[in-house]
């Protein structure tokens, strides 16, 4: 049993799938992680408790939400050195054929780059809900 080669535009296709909904329910979702970070302790801890709760569901929603992310990050990251590196080599060593513009591979470094924004905005909002959760109890 062998798994064939995707074909070249089918992991921008699919990546960028996965980029676009994770950006979608990060904007969906972005109200609540904040009003939750930005939440200020009850003096009485026995009325944290809607606190709490405001922390622990924007913990549910950002930490899945974030590896997925992560996930297609570690996924797509080789690939998009691989073209990184060569393109440098094309500029760099200028090879006899010349080089080709390949707007499938332009579009996919820069999705990456998308992505790995993505990655540490929510990587940065699930430590501080984390730390918001301490904070908490």
């Amino acid at each position: 049993m062998s798994v064939a080669q995707p074909v070249v535009a089918d992991v921008p296709s699919a990546s960028s799938l996965i980029v676009a909904l994770v950006a979608a329910f990060l904007g969906l979702w972005a109200a609540d992680a904040r009003a939750a970070l930005e939440l200020v302790p009850e003096k009485d801890p026995s009325n944290r408790r809607p606190q709490r709760e405001a922390v622990r569901v924007a913990l549910n929603r950002a930490v899945p939400l974030a590896l997925a992310a992560v996930l297609t990050l570690f996924a797509v990251l080789p690939r998009a050195i691989g073209v990184l590196m060569t393109t440098w080599d094309c500029f760099s060593e200028q090879p006899k054929g010349g080089c080709t513009y390949n707007d499938v591979s332009a579009l996919f470094v820069l999705m990456t780059v998308i992505l790995t924004s993505l990655c540490a905005v929510l990587i940065r909002q699930v430590v501080g809900l984390f730390g918001k959760r301490r904070d908490l109890a």
